[in-house]
């Protein structure tokens, strides 16, 4: 857990010293528009490759609420 917290930091340091956005809204996706995401994340293929299986759109949404 503690590696993974460090690794995620690290990313993030370094994708802000690159002055890459941080955030969906930094990309201009509307907070009303992440529900549609969150739909439209269960068609994608690479869901299937997901460790943790996924099946209802709420799921995915906490997660796009976390980086809006």
């Amino acid at each position: 857990m503690e590696a993974g917290e460090a690794a995620a930091n690290a990313i993030w340091e370094l994708t802000k010293k690159l002055g890459l956005p941080q955030r969906l809204r930094d990309v201009g996706v509307p907070e009303d528009g992440l529900e549609e995401c969150a739909d439209a994340s269960l068609c994608d293929g690479c869901i299937v490759y997901n460790p943790k299986t996924i099946i209802d759109s709420q799921e995915t949404l906490g997660v796009y609420k976390k980086a809006w």
